[in-house]
């Protein structure tokens, strides 16, 4: 009997053994086809992004060519607006106005660098945020279903690089009866077009994250100047009526956060001042652009959301 008992405990050890080698290879054979399917998924969009690569650079260096016309067109207005105006932003966007043409018109080597990395960085953060984050967004789809009827995502049309028009992605946080389809009125507090999961979603800037598609796309980047909806109002007023240099910032991708929203310049725009410093951050960031100033601003979002998002 204890020969046997023995016998037994060494055949069961085995076979466990033999089962931990197996699930150890079979984890292993997973993650070699992981990796491997990730990087045929990458290089494939890194081949496909050098085919275009240039032309992409190209963008970013030929989008100067409407925005010297509109400077051009333009100019006696600005100069106009900064003798007459007694607050200093005018003055200051001016100056950053010329010099973002000035940078986008003459991309050097370490720029066009700096673009590749960030459009990598893009696909890679935003694959990887959409697979880990996929469960949590299934969620959020059915709370917008189960509170309202209608599409749990929408899609709104937005001043794009060069000024083309893109279909931007967000979580539905209205009644689908009052959604604001243009996105020219802003809402305000109390807002009652906005649903109860709404306000959460505003709050956190959970909304913004199908952009994240977008950003796959190549239609947006993480960082860059703010996607604003097309005839967007600052303060009751026209954008480009209230910054004859608006469109300068649209020389660059826009991004799902920037340098104005890392400063804390977000919310309504109820203020002629708040909304030009907005533009004056936008400019300054096409000025200093660089990756590294990408991930500053990626880390200050992050931060400022997990103290007291206020939506954008």
């Amino acid at each position: 009997m204890p020969t046997q008992t023995c016998v037994n405990h060494y055949l069961t050890a085995t076979k466990k053994n033999l089962w931990s080698l197996q699930e150890h290879f079979i984890v292993k054979q997973l993650l070699i086809t992981f990796i491997l399917v990730l990087s045929i998924y990458l290089f494939e969009l890194m081949r496909n992004y050098f085919e275009v690569g240039s032309d992409f650079v190209e963008q970013v260096g030929m989008s100067s060519i409407f925005i010297e016309n509109a400077a051009v067109n333009n100019a006696a207005q600005c100069k106009t607006l900064a003798v007459a105006s007694s607050t200093r932003y005018n003055d200051e966007i001016v100056r950053l106005e010329q010099e973002a043409i000035h940078c986008t018109a003459n991309v050097g080597f370490v720029r066009k660098l700096n673009v590749m990395a960030k459009r990598v960085f893009d696909i890679v953060a935003s694959t990887a945020l959409l697979l880990f984050l996929s469960p949590f967004l299934l969620i959020i789809c059915i709370l917008i279903k189960i509170e309202s009827p209608g599409h749990p995502i929408f899609a709104q049309v937005r001043w794009g690089l060069d000024r083309k028009k893109i279909n931007v992605y967000k979580f539905r946080t209205m009644f689908s009866n009052v959604c604001d389809a243009v996105g020219t009125i802003q809402t305000v507090s109390g807002d009652k077009r906005v649903t109860r999961i709404g306000k959460i979603l505003r709050k956190s800037s959970i909304d913004e994250l199908p952009q994240l598609f977008n950003v796959l796309k190549g239609d947006m980047s993480l960082v860059g100047p703010r996607c604003h909806p097309i005839g967007m109002l600052a303060a009751g007023i026209l954008y480009e009526d209230l910054i004859p240099s608006y469109h300068v910032r649209h020389s660059m991708l826009p991004g799902i956060t920037g340098l104005a929203q890392a400063n804390g310049y977000r919310g309504p725009t109820i203020s002629q001042d708040f909304a030009a410093k907005r533009i004056e951050n936008d400019l300054k960031y096409i000025v200093e652009f660089n990756f590294i100033l990408d991930l500053q601003i990626i880390f200050l979002t992050v931060v400022r959301e997990a103290f007291g998002g206020r939506g954008s």
